[in-house]
């Protein structure tokens, strides 16, 4: 599903419209980041809160597992935004676009 897919089902305003409601930037850069964020964020808070924490896992943590874990969680957050550049920035380099 598209951005403007997720933006329709959310029934968000359209950033064009003159309502002073708008949930995510005008800016299409910025709103790609927002909606990214949003949607990256159930799986790292089901990670944590879902799955660390009730079992109890961090306690047998040592600094490798505390390592791992947060980059486990922090990792995708830096390079997908590297890698994968929405529609609307198509001049900005990524690391995968053969220029």
């Amino acid at each position: 599903m598209g951005a403007g897919g997720i933006a329709h089902s959310l029934h968000l305003h359209h950033p064009s419209s003159s309502s002073s409601g708008l949930w995510f930037s005008i800016n299409p850069s910025k709103r790609w980041g927002e909606m990214f964020f949003l949607l990256c964020m159930p799986f790292w808070l089901t990670l944590l809160l879902g799955i660390v924490v009730p079992f109890k896992l961090y306690e047998d943590f040592d600094e490798l597992g505390y390592m791992l874990s947060s980059s486990a969680l922090a990792i995708p957050s830096i390079l997908v935004p590297l890698i994968f550049v929405g529609k609307v920035n198509p001049g900005i380099p990524c690391l995968l676009c053969d220029d």
